[in-house]
This record gives structure tokens, sequence and C-alpha cells, in this order.
């Protein structure tokens, strides 16, 4: 038997404060038709809900997404033995576990322009996955979600 709680008070009274009525709710009544089946709802994407990403070892460890912004193909070097070339408008996301080469944390990235210019270099210790953008010369870093690219 559910019991539902009411709050009463007074209104003519300045003296008098709120009580509390505590009386049961009667029992429901049998129903006579069919329930209506409610609908199925759709799956909603997965939106990341903090402005910060989280470790993602669960899905191949760290993952550093390098996103080519720049107008010449980009090359990206790991701890000075394993490298990838990002196109112009591309990007690429190295996974530690699942690199050619595995590289252990942290890995230090070189990044060059195709003339071999080198346009950065930047440290990544890990865990949190990190988004690397190159725009205008210049190197960028932020948190990434891989959630957001559906991993």
């Amino acid at each position: 038997m559910a019991v539902v709680a009411l709050l009463v008070s007074a209104c003519s009274s300045s003296s008098a404060s709120p009580s509390l009525v505590i009386s049961p709710t009667p029992p429901a009544r049998a129903s006579t038709t069919a329930p209506t089946p409610s609908p199925t709802p759709s799956p909603s994407p997965i939106v990341s809900s903090t402005p910060f990403a989280l470790p993602s070892n669960a899905c191949g460890g760290f993952h550093l997404k390098v996103v080519n912004e720049d107008l010449d193909d980009i090359t990206v070097t790991i701890n000075a033995t394993y490298s990838v070339t990002v196109p112009p408008g591309a990007s690429e996301t190295l996974i530690e576990s699942f690199l050619a080469e595995p590289q252990p944390l942290p890995w230090t990235v070189v990044v060059t322009s195709s003339s071999g210019r080198e346009i950065g270099t930047k440290q990544f210790t890990g865990p949190v996955d990190q988004k690397l953008t190159v725009s205008s010369g210049e190197l960028s870093t932020e948190p990434y979600d891989i959630r957001d690219d559906d991993c």
C-alpha cells in the first residue's frame, strides 16, 4: 500500500505552522482495457557532457588526434622513431596501442611542413587524450574526447 504525504497549512491563523498529514493511497482499480504500448525511443548520439576529455585506456590507450588545417602536408613524428603524414584538410588519430611501432609514453611529437621546416614540438604524457591542430603554421592543443568520433 502506498502512502501519500500532504503538507497542510492553516490560512487564518498566524501562529499555526504547516503540518504533515499522512493518508493511505487507495489501491488501483483493475483496468478492463489493454494498455497502449509506449513507443520505443530511438537511440540518441553520445555527446560529451564535460568540457574536458577523459582517459580512453579501454579503447587502445592514449589517443592523439592530429588535425591539419594548413595548405600543405605535415609530418608528425613521435619519439623520433615513428612518423605519419597528414594531408591538408585531413585528420589522423594516433592510438598508443595500435601504432605499427607502438611508442611508450611520454610522447615527444615533432610536426614539420612538407618542406622540412619544423612547425613545433609538443610533449604528451597521457592519460587524457589530446587534439593537436596545425593551422597557419602554428600548433595548438586541447583535451580530446574520443567519444566524439564514435569510439
